[in-house]
């Protein structure tokens, strides 16, 4: 019985696929359940049988022959012929899954003396699994997703769903370069399962994303290479970047398509360090229109020096290039901005920015923001909630004009250009089910003199493990008065 269970367990290591086979032993009737997978095995030289044609299942195997089995499964994996170092143009099929190399190295472990005396180069087919098991991991598949509801109680805007399908292939390519894809599907407002129905804001049909994107709703917003090369970092393809802790001047979370979610920018970016000088150089195109007719070159540096422990002071280089049919043709808008990061006390962390951008043959504008996190439990010893609070202010002067600015990242409330306000959010943990919050925004719109606020509150749970669902509830009033409540189901993987 042993005999006839290792024929079965040698199949499945094998990942082979049975078809119709002739009778190979005498001994083992074609209606005999482990037929197939014994007459695969002989098929493929894995097992012989006996002079006399016998297969002989039900007598217990020695260690030699059983030595002789597991020689020629090793003997299969090794003619795999992996190469070591060169990577693959692309990732061959797996003979074998990540299961079956960790039966074959146990087998190897169990039989180790009798493979040596049978003349197996065990450390060389330790070798071969050792690369099998670097091809079958090499590439990896996360993602996550949600699901939103929402309803507005007041106007403008109507009820609308979300979903949002997002999935990141990772592949390693060689020790010192990896590929990463990411796919999104975005379904607008349009509902959960709507990809192909584009909607801009809330139910309003989108006239144009047909006709400027065919297949709107789905894209790959993440495709880039990185590697190691020359002491340096380099990212090739379409990523993220943020310049700065604030991202003042550039943050790829502003590049977005029909005023969808992120999309991506194409470019290059490289990092390195000299001593206790950390550097970055990116460079991006923008496609300004659908006929790809305006284009901009997005240039920029950053510096970033650790002064004091815990501290990071930044200095930051920008220019947009435009080329000849663009708007604003044949110009160079330059900026540059500085910034500071760390702990002033244990508990109080601390980012700011300002930055200074100059178009061509405009005046400077200047902003800036600054944001603090503050551990209340660490501070206070009140370890039962766990609070923790966020405050931040932000100043964007009334005309502010880099093509991709980034800032005001805390509330709904998303004006980058002509406003300045404060925020707070508070957050308690009470259980993993009920985590409360509650957030703040006071602002004034700069050349009108008008003033909004924006209340939410709201909390979080844990459905399940890597599910979470989120109800808040939005009051704004002001220059865009809202009035709603938003449900909204969470899960990664």
């Amino acid at each position: 019985m042993r005999k006839v269970a290792l024929a079965i367990a040698a199949t499945l290591v094998l990942g082979l696929i049975s078809p119709a086979f002739s009778q190979p032993f005498a001994d083992v009737p074609t209606d005999h359940w482990a037929f197939d997978a014994i007459a695969e095995l002989a098929a493929k030289g894995i097992v012989e049988g006996y002079p006399d044609g016998t297969f002989k299942g039900d007598r217990a195997m020695t260690r030699y022959e059983m030595a002789m089995v597991v020689a020629r499964l090793l003997a299969r994996v090794e003619a795999i012929k992996i190469p070591p170092a060169a990577p693959p143009t692309k990732i061959p099929p797996a003979e074998v899954g990540r299961a079956d190399i960790q039966t074959l190295q146990r087998l190897v472990n169990e039989f180790r003396a009798e493979l040596a005396a049978l003349g197996v180069r065990v450390t060389a087919v330790e070798e071969e699994l050792a690369a099998l098991r670097a091809r079958v991991d090499n590439t990896r598949v996360t993602g996550f997703t949600f699901f939103r509801y929402q309803a507005n109680n007041l106007a403008p805007g109507a009820p609308y769903t979300f979903g949002l399908f997002n999935l990141t292939f990772t592949g390693q390519a060689s020790s010192t370069a990896s590929v990463t894809v990411n796919l999104l599907l975005d379904s607008g407002d349009g509902g959960i399962f709507a990809f192909e129905t584009p909607i801009a804001g809330n139910a309003t049909p989108c006239t144009s994303c047909l006709t400027t994107y065919p297949t709107p709703g789905a894209s790959f917003d993440r495709a880039y290479l990185d590697a190691r090369a020359f002491g340096f970092g380099w990212r090739l393809g379409r990523q993220t970047y943020r310049m700065g802790p604030v991202g003042l001047l550039f943050n790829e979370a502003a590049v977005a398509i029909n005023g969808g979610n992120s999309q991506g920018i194409d470019g290059l970016k490289i990092t390195g360090a000299f001593g206790p000088v950390n550097f970055e150089a990116a460079g991006f195109t923008h496609i300004a229109n659908a006929d790809i007719t305006a284009q901009v070159s997005l240039l920029m540096a950053r510096v970033a020096l650790g002064l004091l422990p815990g501290w990071t002071f930044g200095v930051n280089l920008y220019s947009e290039r435009h080329n000849q049919t663009s708007p604003t043709p044949n110009v160079a808008h330059n900026g540059w901005s500085v910034d500071v990061s760390g702990g002033l006390i244990p508990g109080v962390t601390l980012a700011a920015e300002y930055a200074n951008f100059t178009p061509s043959g405009g005046a400077a504008q200047t902003a800036y923001q600054v944001n603090a996190t503050l551990n209340l439990a660490q501070l206070t010893g009140m370890m039962t909630f766990a609070p923790s609070l966020r405050l931040q202010y932000k100043q964007y002067p009334t005309v502010w004009t880099p093509t991709f600015r980034g800032g005001s990242d805390m509330f709904a409330i998303a004006n980058t250009a002509d406003y300045n306000a404060w925020s707070a959010r508070l957050q308690l943990t009470f259980s993993p089910q009920f985590r409360p919050y509650v957030n703040y925004e006071s602002g004034r719109i700069i050349s009108s003199g008008a003033t909004q606020t924006e209340l939410e509150v709201g909390f979080f749970s844990l459905i399940t493990t890597a599910v979470t669902a989120q109800f808040r509830y939005q009051l704004r009033s002001g220059a865009a008065s809202t009035n709603r409540y938003r449900l909204q189901i969470d899960t990664s993987w």
